[in-house]
């Protein structure tokens, strides 16, 4: 798989001249006694993982807020890896729609909002999207090994075993 990804790569950079995929950046949030774990993991078309991010906190934070602060870790995670096209991706209906209305708010969050917006107009093509809670159980379960363990994680390529089977098991 991994030469595969190499090879494909190569062939994208030769005959195209650019990577024509988006990266997908899915975000999610858990919560419990009082503590907030969030968790970003990007991967590509082909479901290949490229980064992930993990963060603890010991606070009880809104669920609107808590994702916020995620996906704020994951554009700035994107701007890292120097990504230009990229599809961020949560499962709360609400902060996609303060994203993709965010002129019309005037609340703190709304314009916690806009600032956000603005790292992701930085990027060639950018989207936020809705997606069911079953589509992100990669990212669940990383939030829940963060509570447990009362740690932050990060990792690119070089990701541990158990969270390698953990992606294949709920990838497919």
């Amino acid at each position: 798989m991994i030469l595969w990804n190499g090879w494909n790569c190569r062939n994208t950079a030769i005959f195209r001249n650019k990577d024509d995929y988006a990266k997908v950046v899915n975000v999610d949030v858990a919560a419990f006694n009082n503590k907030t774990s969030f968790g970003v993991i990007i991967h590509d078309s082909d479901g290949f993982v490229l980064g992930d991010s993990e963060g603890y906190r010991e606070e009880l934070m809104s669920v609107e807020w808590a994702k916020l602060d995620a996906l704020i870790e994951g554009i700035t995670l994107a701007h890292s890896l120097n990504f230009n096209m990229v599809i961020f991706e949560s499962n709360c209906g609400s902060l996609v729609n303060h994203f993709r209305k965010h002129r019309d708010y005037i609340t703190l969050l709304g314009h916690r909002v806009k600032e956000s917006r603005g790292m992701i107009d930085l990027f060639v093509e950018a989207d936020v999207i809705w997606i069911g809670r079953d589509s992100n159980r990669v990212e669940d379960k990383l939030c829940y090994i963060t509570l447990n363990n009362h740690c932050n994680l990060s990792f690119g390529m070089g990701y541990l075993r158990d969270i390698h089977n953990l992606v294949i098991f709920y990838s497919s």
